[in-house]
């Protein structure tokens, strides 16, 4: 249970590079950390995400708001990347 005056914030994205983001905010005494799942189809929720293909944690933060900018930034960095190297790899050298 979040403490009180804190709450946590839940947001899914996507497709971004054919993937979905399920992102989630948990409130500790330290500040908000974001996670996020990197899923191959929509999820309904972050909860219900089955097996994600990658998960990316941030934190911490001072709002719920900032943690889950942070990890959704992050995680679109990371399918950016990897976009960017399967191109690069599938790049004919001769």
């Amino acid at each position: 249970m979040a403490p009180r005056g804190r709450k946590r914030v839940e947001q899914i994205t996507g497709p971004i590079h054919g993937f979905h983001i399920a992102c989630y905010t948990v409130p500790t005494p330290d500040g908000h950390y974001g996670y996020a799942k990197i899923c191959a189809g929509r999820p309904s929720s972050p909860w219900d995400a089955g097996i994600g293909v990658r998960k990316v944690g941030k934190g911490p933060f001072a709002t719920e708001k900032e943690a889950v900018v942070a990890v959704q930034e992050e995680a679109c960095r990371r399918l950016a990347l990897r976009a960017a190297q399967l191109r690069f790899a599938s790049y004919p050298f001769t």
